[in-house]
């Protein structure tokens, strides 16, 4: 006969919880299906343009930053100065996606 508590863990489906359980050395394991190999072979250089878009992005932060830590400007000016760097970082962004494009239909041609 079999004791109570051996019914209390056992789960509906009939699978107990094992410690000794690896899922790596089991039949059904393949690094194939594991999503953290997969993401080791997707890695790849940014292009000249992204790294163009984030040094822009880079510099409107830290400019933005400092004039948000800025006191002597009262406070509507600095929001005002917050939104025209942002602006500006939005058309620097725009301009440096033409030119990209731009000089990269010119050497296809």
């Amino acid at each position: 006969m079999v004791s109570p508590s051996y019914y209390d863990y056992t789960p509906a489906f009939g699978y107990k919880y094992s410690p000794f359980f690896n899922p790596y050395n089991s039949a059904f394991y393949s690094p194939f299906n594991d999503p953290f190999y997969r993401s080791r072979n997707i890695e790849t250089t940014p292009s000249q343009l992204q790294l163009k878009i984030d040094e822009i992005r880079n510099n409107y932060s830290y400019q933005i930053s400092t004039v948000r830590h800025d006191k002597t400007v009262n406070g509507t000016e600095r929001k005002q100065r917050i939104r025209e760097l942002k602006h500006q970082r939005e058309s620097a962004i725009i301009e440096a996606k033409g030119n990209y494009y731009n000089a990269e239909r010119k050497t296809n041609s």
